[in-house]
């Protein structure tokens, strides 16, 4: 690791938490043929001197029904003051 001992100890706080947040756990075997997405964990200084870890998947390589479901993703892009002005807007119209 390219920052040390202090990257190892961002690295360990990344994945503990992880774990600790149920989005890691034990590997699941995956179907025949089949290869798991490639990730990488980059570090980032912080202004005050901190390392932060995050990981990141390649999910352009994801496969719908084998890496992930689609009925159990979510991801709000709106906050909810705007979707109401929106709601309101064409409930207007």
């Amino acid at each position: 690791m390219e920052h040390g001992e202090a990257g190892e100890a961002a690295f360990d706080d990344e994945m503990t938490g992880m774990i600790d947040a149920g989005v890691l756990s034990v590997p699941v075997p995956l179907p025949k043929g089949h290869k798991a997405p490639t990730a990488t964990m980059l570090s980032t200084e912080k202004a005050d001197g901190r390392l932060k870890c995050r990981l990141v998947y390649r999910g352009d390589l994801q496969v719908e029904g084998v890496n992930y479901d689609a009925n159990e993703l979510y991801a709000p892009v709106i906050d909810k003051t705007s979707f109401r002005m929106l709601l309101a807007t064409g409930a207007a119209h």
